[in-house]
């Protein structure tokens, strides 16, 4: 059975866990990802959970309630909104709701649920409701105990695939000649991205400090690994700018964000243009 567009009644950790009401927002590869319908649960995220194996989820029962999943996404857009207009200093709570907005909104437009394939398509970043970061400067921590632990900070993202994100380590040049893969779930663990934002005079300035290496202060290896990184940072830069229309100022493209996440016309508050800087 598609589990994808229902409300599961469900325990995430299986027998360890109380059942709750979620709406299933994908069904594929025997994973669900969920959206908690319980009110206040709104920046509460799950990775995909396995219905099969020691960490499996249960599911004790399944329906259908279209006014439900509304419901949800509309308390997801109120504190979307009351985070923009009031405290914005959860930055992670910002990042947790407006994922599972995300994964709400990628059952609109679904046809019935039992006229769907058995297992939805799942061939990008999109299919599973994450935002797109590429081009974008994100800060990764990974879970505490994991061996890349202490790689935690800031990362230039320059491709994103429906699992994983690959980017480069800003923490200095050294730092930043590779490009390294990171998943968003490994085994049982997710990764949390902290912030979000995009810079590209950081970014166009980090290829120059990559540029500006040579072979009197550091390693031959390392120099033409610099220059490739630079290379593709370069090409991620064009390539986005060429696809992103001009927009007048950073109010513009601010309500142009929420017109997409409210879908409607978002007016500019005075709490708006001051985050802005207009």
């Amino acid at each position: 059975m598609d589990y994808r567009g229902k409300i599961l009644r469900m325990s995430p950790t299986g027998n360890s866990g109380r059942a709750y009401a979620y709406v299933c927002t994908a069904h594929y590869a025997g994973h669900v990802e969920i959206v908690p319908t319980v009110p206040g649960f709104e920046t509460k995220t799950y990775p995909p959970i396995p219905l099969q194996g020691v960490l499996a989820g249960i599911i004790y029962d399944s329906w259908d309630d279209p006014n439900m999943i509304e419901a949800v996404k509309a308390r997801c857009r109120t504190v979307i909104r009351d985070w923009v207009e009031n405290d914005r200093s959860a930055t992670s709570d910002f990042e947790a709701v407006h994922k599972n907005l995300a994964r709400l909104q990628s059952l609109d437009g679904d046809q019935p649920v039992e006229s769907l394939p058995p297992v939805p398509s799942n061939d990008s970043c999109v299919s599973i409701g994450r935002p797109n970061y590429v081009g974008k400067l994100v800060f990764v921590e990974f879970p505490l105990g994991s061996k890349a632990a202490y790689d935690s900070g800031e990362f230039i993202v320059i491709a994103q695939s429906a699992n994983s994100i690959y980017g480069v380590k800003t923490d200095s040049r050294l730092a930043g000649i590779g490009i390294g893969r990171i998943p968003f779930v490994a085994g049982d663990e997710e990764i949390t991205i902290i912030g979000c934002c995009e810079d590209d005079d950081f970014i166009q300035e980090f290829v120059e400090r990559l540029d500006d290496m040579d072979t009197d202060d550091y390693k031959s290896d390392e120099c033409d690994a610099a220059e490739t990184v630079s290379r593709q940072l370069s090409r991620m830069l064009e390539a986005k700018s060429s696809a992103a229309p001009p927009i007048a100022n950073p109010l513009d493209r601010f309500c142009r964000v929420m017109d997409k996440v409210f879908g409607r016309h978002w007016a500019p508050t005075e709490a708006t243009s001051q985050l802005c800087g207009v």
